[in-house]
C-alpha cells in the first residue's frame, strides 16, 4: 500500500508539549495555581484551540493524607511530575499573543528553578 499525501483541504496545526518534573513538594501548589492560571489567558487568545494537562499525582492524597495511607502505599505514584499539551491554529498565534502574557511570562521565569534537568519542551 502506497502512502497517501495529504489533502489540500487538511489543515496543519501548531502544537507544544511540556514534561515538568517538579523538584521540591513546596512548588506543587504553587505550580497548579499558575498553570490555571495560565489557561484561563490561553481560552481568549487568538488562535487558540485546546490544551490538556496531566499530572502522575493522587492530589486528594496530598490534601486527606490518610485517605492515601488506606489507599495506596506505593511511593512512585507520587513524583510530582507534570505534562501539558496545547494545539494552536498555526505558529504565530502562540508567539505573538501568548507568549508575552503575563502569567505565561510568570510560568516561564520559574520553569527553571522548580523543573528538575530532565524537564523539556517540544513543539511540531
Amino acid at each position: 500500500m502506497k502512502p497517501t499525501s495529504p489533502s489540500p483541504n487538511q489543515k496543519k496545526f501548531f502544537c507544544c508539549a511540556t514534561y515538568i518534573p517538579v523538584c521540591k513538594w513546596r512548588q506543587v501548589f504553587p505550580l497548579l495555581w499558575l498553570t490555571q492560571l495560565v489557561q484561563i489567558q490561553l481560552i481568549g487568545t487568538p488562535g487558540y484551540i485546546r490544551s490538556q494537562i496531566r499530572s502522575d499525582m493522587n492530589l486528594m492524597g496530598l490534601l486527606f493524607p490518610f485517605i492515601t495511607f488506606f489507599t495506596s502505599l506505593d511511593k512512585k505514584y507520587y513524583q510530582k511530575r507534570f505534562w501539558t499539551f496545547t494545539v494552536w491554529e498555526n505558529r504565530e498565534s502562540p508567539l505573538n499573543f501568548f507568549a508575552n502574557s503575563y502569567f505565561h511570562r510568570q510560568g516561564v521565569k520559574v520553569f527553571n528553578s522548580w523543573a528538575r534537568p530532565t524537564a523539556r519542551i517540544v513543539i511540531w
